[in-house]
């Protein structure tokens, strides 16, 4: 939109992404344009009109994702911060009863455990395992910030 001509430009002023989208996807070209905003047109149009198309389907794919979960952990939905890919993302560790016997076992798996970081005379002192699941832990980083944002027990 930027480096888009002005008389391009001026349609987009003011509006929120939502109605910048319905602009670019219902943009129609005119026989006297030069050649940059006849490009320009067609490329913004392209893009408004493909992400319509993938966010309609990832719409859709979340919703069988949030289906599976609902028949396999429907209490893991209720939580919160965690939606269905965050679900689906935490649910993959549980491949079979039994893998995870402990929330230490998971946090383990998930690279969370604290695990003791000595220097000799110092014997209290840990870190992170940094040696599990980075896209479990990325699902649990998810769901710590939206915690701590937008729940208020949390944030007591």
């Amino acid at each position: 939109m930027i480096a888009a001509p002005e008389p391009i430009r001026a349609r987009f002023r003011g509006q929120k992404l939502p109605g910048m989208l319905a602009t670019a996807a219902s943009l129609r070209l005119h026989s006297d344009w030069d050649v940059e905003t006849t490009t320009t047109v067609l490329a913004l149009r392209s893009l408004a009109r493909r992400f319509g198309a993938l966010n309609t389907e990832a719409k859709e794919h979340e919703k069988a994702i949030r289906t599976i979960i609902k028949s396999w952990r429907p209490d893991l939905l209720e939580e919160f911060g965690v939606g269905a890919i965050v679900a689906a993302t935490v649910l993959c560790a549980w491949s079979h009863p039994g893998r995870i016997h402990s929330e230490a076992a998971f946090a383990m798996l998930a690279g969370v455990a604290p695990i003791p970081a000595n220097s000799g005379q110092v014997t209290d002192r840990y870190r992170l395992n940094r040696y599990g699941d980075r896209q479990r832990n990325r699902a649990l980083h998810i769901i710590v910030q939206s915690r701590i944002r937008y729940d208020d027990p949390t944030k007591d």
